[in-house]
């Protein structure tokens, strides 16, 4: 039995963690480009950009509202602190990238 609960444990516990992470999703029938600013993104066809800071700041541009209110639903029902929606006054980003 030991050795059971010792194997579970391995397998739960994360091997690796993401730091920094910097994702774009295109429609399949785009071509994804470069975005580096909110216009970028605004302007492009890209839907959703995705980006992970140390682990644990993570901000989601996504254009179908829809998916905003699900993706900031399932957020609060998980109990993430701090879920919000990002508006004109309260973004600090000048860049969608990480790096």
């Amino acid at each position: 039995m030991h050795e059971r609960r010792s194997t579970e444990k391995h397998h739960r516990e994360p091997k690796n963690y993401l730091i920094f992470q910097d994702l774009k999703s295109f429609p399949k029938t785009a071509r994804p480009i470069e975005i580096n600013t909110y216009s970028d993104f605004l302007t492009s066809e890209c839907e959703l950009s995705l980006l992970v800071i140390d682990s644990s700041y993570v901000t989601i541009y996504c254009k179908d509202i829809r998916v905003t209110h699900d993706i900031h639903t399932h957020a609060q029902v998980l109990n993430y602190r701090n879920v919000r929606y990002i508006t004109d006054e309260n973004d600090f980003r000048t860049k969608l990238t990480v790096y």
